[in-house]
């Protein structure tokens, strides 16, 4: 991975999109830890993709929250063997709460499957949210095109459940 490159890529296409973030706004970066895997395995959020995204981010605010809600032990083991743990804090950014839920739910009856989620706070009360998914295959999806990182907003282990519950979505 060449930081430079991947910078350089965020910068272009961030700036093209005409954001406008302001020092007071709370970024959440939602990566893909899904289990404590090393960076060389090709599981999870790269380290440098997230330290290139957070490099750039921080050119508007050092208000930036990184994690996810991995589906073993805990968000800061697995963020430690996947070394976005250290990106983190060399970059002086915060990690979400995963134990700090709310519930979301479809009161326009919109979605017919389900009509209620508990999901991380800091995903939903963010002003900026980027989604920096690994793109691979899934064993239940086949393949997701990186709309499936957006499970890991599912509160604790509820995820396991939700996969079986919901497996014809």
């Amino acid at each position: 991975y060449d930081e430079d490159l991947i910078y350089n890529f965020f910068e272009q296409t961030l700036t093209n999109l005409n954001l406008d973030i302001k020092n007071t706004d709370k970024i959440a970066i939602k990566v893909n830890a899904l289990a404590p895997f090393d960076p060389s395995k090709g599981i999870t959020t790269h380290p440098v993709v997230v330290k290139s995204l957070i490099k750039y981010l921080k050119k508007f605010t050092n208000n930036i929250y990184v994690g996810d809600n991995p589906a073993t032990k805990g968000m800061i083991h697995t963020l430690k063997v996947n070394k976005t743990y250290d990106v983190v804090e060399e970059m002086g950014v915060n990690l979400i709460n995963p134990d700090e839920s709310i519930t979301i739910i479809d009161k326009n009856n919109i979605n017919t499957v389900a009509t209620e989620f508990n999901v991380t706070k800091d995903f939903i009360e963010c002003d900026y949210l980027f989604n920096l998914a690994k793109l691979k295959t899934h064993g239940l999806a086949y393949f997701t095109g990186c709309v499936k990182n957006l499970f890991g907003f599912i509160y604790g282990l509820n995820k396991a459940s939700y996969h079986l519950k919901y497996n014809n979505i």
